[in-house]
């Protein structure tokens, strides 16, 4: 028998496994930046504030697409300095498995939150700069909670489908 080589495809979740993978992603993404946050170097950081530069221009040009894709390039750039490969690509993968759902729509459907994520953005930076390692790892913690919240809320009533959101 012949086998046939088919290129790798990213699952696409049901509505229902959304939440599920959000939340592990976030408790993933809040060990990371404890982990990075101590080892991260001047070029990392260089990285960031590069990042950081993008988003704003994203936001000031109301360019939602491309601020979901630069946001998810932000965060997985701190995750960068994390010692554990096996963390970062359980994070990336969790992370494009939500995208079909995320980083097109997310700060599109939810109103304001793409100043309000911006805004944690640059206190991330701060504390990361400080090398608050807890306090970071909280605020990454708020941020994708209420990301997550929010974003849940407006795809459903989008879709008009019972999702249980708490």
């Amino acid at each position: 028998t012949q086998e046939h080589y088919h290129p790798p495809q990213v699952a696409k979740l049901a509505g229902n496994e959304l939440e599920p993978v959000l939340i592990i992603r976030e408790h993933l993404e809040t060990l990371a930046i404890k982990e990075a946050i101590p080892r991260m170097i001047p070029r990392q950081l260089a990285a960031l504030k590069e990042l950081l530069h993008e988003l704003e221009m994203a936001l000031q040009n109301n360019d939602m697409p491309r601020f979901g894709i630069l946001n998810k390039r932000f965060h997985l750039a701190i995750y960068e300095a994390c010692p554990y490969r096996l963390l970062i690509q359980t994070i990336t993968d969790l992370w494009d498995k939500t995208d079909r759902y995320r980083s097109r729509t997310m700060f599109t459907l939810v109103p304001h939150l793409a100043e309000q994520s911006q805004a944690d953005h640059r206190r991330l930076l701060e504390l990361i700069e400080k090398g608050a390692a807890e306090e970071a790892a909280k605020l990454t913690d708020e941020h994708k909670t209420r990301g997550r919240r929010l974003f849940l809320a407006a795809l459903s009533s989008e879709q008009n489908s019972p999702y249980p959101v708490d």
